[in-house]
């Protein structure tokens, strides 16, 4: 099944009906990933379609307040004047914002329902520190649990700083260096430390943060990627203590 992007929206110029079977179909799979308390990618291609659409709207309006107009009637109960275009809109361009206007309350819908799951997730994970964080934090190691199978899965992070068109932009590359049953570890994860300081001597003294969760959501499509947005916010803001 196709992804949710803006080319389906696209192929209304060809055939609109046969377009809106597509959206649809894309809105249904992603709704029943979301009955799984599977969330991602889906999440972020319904956030980046609906922004796109809405960004269209504002855009169209900007063009339509702009296009010339010839006065064509007089609204005597509202002491008016009536205006028309003196050009009509593209046939294609119009068939896609027509396309556009029946999808986004589906399209509404849909990410209502994914941001619910999402705030539920983020709700119930808290990010916290393990021993002593030292003052250089851009590089270190996050645990975070995978209670659907009861592992521990060890993440070693790097904060990496870009600079869009006008502001910086901080993102977290990860890569997984280990994976362990949380029997072996109970809560002794100051010498789950001390283990990865031996392991990889390059970090001699890394910071260290653990997810703390007692909910069972899909890993690797929910819960750690909403982990690792809070440690970003948590590292970027300084509010872990």
């Amino acid at each position: 099944m196709q992804r949710l992007s803006f080319s389906l929206f696209v192929d209304a110029v060809r055939d609109r009906e046969a377009a809106q079977y597509s959206i649809l179909a894309a809105l249904k799979e992603i709704h029943q990933h979301f009955r799984q308390n599977c969330i991602y990618p889906d999440l972020t291609d319904i956030i980046d379609v609906h922004q796109q659409t809405l960004d269209i709207f504002k855009q169209a309006k900007l063009v339509d307040s702009a296009l010339p107009r010839t006065l064509s009637g007089v609204d005597l109960r509202n002491l008016t004047l009536l205006y028309s275009l003196q050009n009509s809109p593209d046939a294609a361009i119009q068939s896609i914002k027509e396309l556009l206007e029946w999808s986004l309350p589906h399209i509404e819908t849909t990410l209502e329902e994914g941001k619910i799951i999402y705030d539920f997730v983020d709700e119930h994970c808290q990010v916290v520190p393990v021993g002593i964080i030292p003052t250089y934090q851009d590089e270190g190691y996050f645990i975070v649990p995978d209670t659907q199978n009861s592992l521990y899965a060890i993440i070693r992070y790097q904060m990496t700083v870009f600079t869009g068109a006008e502001d910086k932009y901080r993102a977290l590359r990860t890569r997984l260096v280990d994976v362990i049953r949380m029997k072996g570890v109970m809560s002794d994860f100051r010498s789950l430390k001390l283990d990865l300081m031996r392991k990889f001597p390059e970090l001699p003294n890394p910071a260290v943060y653990l997810c703390e969760t007692a909910i069972e959501f899909p890993f690797a499509e929910t819960l750690f990627p909403i982990a690792k947005r809070k440690l970003l916010y948590s590292i970027a803001n300084n509010t872990i203590n």
